[in-house]
């Protein structure tokens, strides 16, 4: 069975549909998943009993997308599984919980992590690196990332983050940056970097805006952050520093129209920004040098996948645009599932799995 994580996934695949394609649904009882935001992940969805510190949990087998259910909010963060367990936090009583769940629904521990206060809610996905499961919990207040143990659910280190009025909502990435691994986070004010073994801070960069929701896109020792509240702006960054690094690793950045929810993606050297209101930009990624841009119908929170030279992207009214990734915009396809969502297509072989606000459909060959 396929893993993912939580980051934005760059899948290579070269025989995956675009016009036409057959449709599964899978999900058929889906109302009580109804307007989850977080992408499909082929081992579960997720629907919390305060009591019980857990919400519901739904596993699904491929490829007949049956589903067993285990014993769970709506919530825009995905699950993180990693061996023979599944990873995933919950808001609860004003608290982040941090559960971890076997394949037979069995709960093995939680953990609290903290409090928690936010505007608009727990959106931050759960990373897992070597023996550590990583959560971010930017709050109106006592703002932090912990790591705890993925067999025991120890609390291994705990960092304290920058608080902010409105909350941040982006999920941290890591990378192999500079011969070194990195745990990366922006917002609020800042892009920072962190150890992800200790939790100690390596560098930090002022900028780009202040609340974030998209994940940082990490490439050859290079990152980019793109935060959009209040004012949208984009960093493009070197990742070898130590300390504040503001006024000498920024190699180019961009202000005012840039993506503020979906996340980047960057691919041979072509970075792909796909903005709220469906405004596609292509931009040279060494030089922020605009290739081509491009207005796609709608608005949109999923982030851009890309699969066989082909970049998928689903808007919130469920219409899904394949267009060829390349130095020139081609639109391939455009399909409408007829329902919305603002969860980002997950690709697996030669299939794609799309949550929409009903229902979890499989789009592909059913030959397999």
């Amino acid at each position: 069975m396929a893993q993912w994580s939580a980051a934005a996934g760059v899948l290579l695949r070269n025989s995956l549909p675009f016009a036409e394609p057959t449709t599964r649904r899978l999900d058929q009882e889906a109302e009580q998943f109804a307007a989850e935001s977080r992408r499909p992940i082929q081992y579960l969805e997720s629907t919390v009993d305060e009591e019980d510190r857990v919400r519901q949990i739904r596993a699904r087998q491929e490829p007949t997308g049956h589903g067993v259910a285990w014993s769970k909010d709506k919530r825009s963060s995905e699950v993180a599984p990693r061996g023979r367990l599944v990873f995933m936090p919950f808001v609860i009583q004003d608290a982040i919980w941090l559960s971890a769940v076997d394949f037979a629904g069995k709960i093995v521990w939680q953990k609290r992590l903290g409090d928690f206060h936010s505007m608009h809610g727990f959106a931050a996905s759960p990373l897992v690196y070597r023996s550590l499961v990583v959560v971010a919990a930017d709050s109106l207040r006592n703002s932090f990332l912990a790591a705890v143990h993925r067999r025991t659910g120890e609390l291994v280190w705990k960092a304290d983050r920058p608080s902010y009025r409105l909350g941040t909502y982006a999920s941290p990435t890591l990378g192999r940056l500079a011969g070194r691994d990195q745990l990366l986070h922006h917002g609020p004010m800042k892009v920072f970097s962190y150890d992800p073994l200790t939790g100690a801070e390596l560098w930090t960069c002022e900028g780009p805006s202040e609340s974030a929701s998209s994940t940082i896109t990490v490439g050859r020792d290079l990152i980019y952050s793109s935060v959009g509240f209040p004012r949208r702006n984009m960093l493009f960054l070197r990742a070898d520093g130590r300390g504040d690094v503001t006024k000498t690793h920024v190699v180019w950045s961009k202000k005012n129209k840039m993506a503020y929810v979906p996340t980047l993606l960057l691919a041979e050297m072509l970075l792909y920004m796909v903005e709220d209101n469906g405004h596609v930009y292509c931009f040279a990624a060494d030089t922020g040098e605009e290739v081509w841009t491009a207005k796609l119908d709608g608005q949109f929170s999923s982030s851009p996948v890309l699969a066989g030279g082909h970049i998928y992207v689903v808007n919130e009214g469920g219409v899904c645009f394949v267009f060829k990734a390349g130095r020139r915009f081609e639109l391939v396809a455009k399909n409408d599932l007829a329902d919305g969502g603002f969860a980002t297509p997950v690709i697996c072989d030669s299939r794609i799995y799309l949550r929409t606000l009903h229902a979890l459909y499989c789009l592909g060959s059913s030959d397999r």
